[in-house]
């Protein structure tokens, strides 16, 4: 008889234990989430660049119906544009002189690309650009 009342409190410690567990949702996700990709390279996160040239960096975002860039650094930000997306590629061409509002330009400059999507979703993707004299 306790051997039969064991066996019933540990049924039922384990129904209450597995009916506590949350459940999952699926993804309905009805686009498909888009990568970024920077110059045809998926490895490709860093570039130099001089500081009298130009950032020509180019985006593809699949699917992306616009691409946003931020300069960002320390102490500030920039944004170097909303750019347009044709066949999946956005094309980032600003003066390197742009990237910062003031300061010494020589350094290294995160870019945030966010690629936002159809569905109004947003891809975000970080970049490197390092400015050298």
């Amino acid at each position: 008889m306790k051997k039969f009342i064991y066996n019933i409190l540990l049924l039922l410690v384990t129904v209450i234990a597995l009916t506590s567990c949350e459940k999952e949702e699926e993804n309905f996700r009805v686009t498909p989430q888009t990568q970024i990709i920077f110059d045809d390279n998926i490895d490709k996160i860093t570039a130099s660049y001089r500081s009298a040239g130009s950032i020509v960096l180019k985006i593809a975002a699949p699917g992306a119906t616009s691409v946003r860039v931020t300069s960002r650094y320390t102490g500030g930000s920039v944004v170097l544009g909303p750019l347009s997306v044709a066949d999946g590629f956005a094309t980032l061409n600003v003066p390197a002189t742009s990237v910062r509002t003031t300061g010494t330009l020589v350094g290294s400059y995160s870019f945030q690309i966010d690629a936002t999507l159809p569905d109004g979703s947003v891809v975000t993707r970080f970049f490197t650009a390092v400015i050298t004299a």
